[in-house]
């Protein structure tokens, strides 16, 4: 459970982040005036918005891994516990087993006498 809200904490900031990124993306591509109407927009802008949609594209991935290790977890945590319910249920029939020969040989002897 507690996986479960971590994993669902992370996607969400993980959303936030590429909302935000794709809002930076769109702001770096308007051009920028000044007072007087005239296009000031920075020549390196291109290397910005490079950064910016590398960064985006890094986070998407981590989510991606984040979301496969996640069903694996899951995965491993479901065969453990069917695996402790397997050796549960063998203890049980060796229980059995052994009450099943106890009252065999009980049986035996009441009925010998």
């Amino acid at each position: 459970m507690l996986m479960l809200v971590h994993v669902f904490h992370l996607a969400m900031k993980a959303g936030q982040v590429l909302s935000e990124g794709h809002i930076l993306l769109d702001q770096l591509l308007l051009p920028v005036k000044d007072a007087k109407g005239q296009d000031v927009t920075p020549p390196d802008r291109k290397q910005q918005v490079a950064l910016v949609d590398e960064t985006v594209a890094a986070v998407q991935q981590r989510q991606v891994r984040c979301d496969e290790l996640t069903e694996v977890r899951r995965l491993k945590l479901h065969q453990l516990l069917q695996l402790r319910t397997c050796e549960r249920d063998i203890n049980q029939v060796n229980i059995l087993s052994v009450l099943f020969l106890v009252f065999k040989d009980v049986y035996v002897q009441g009925a010998a006498k």
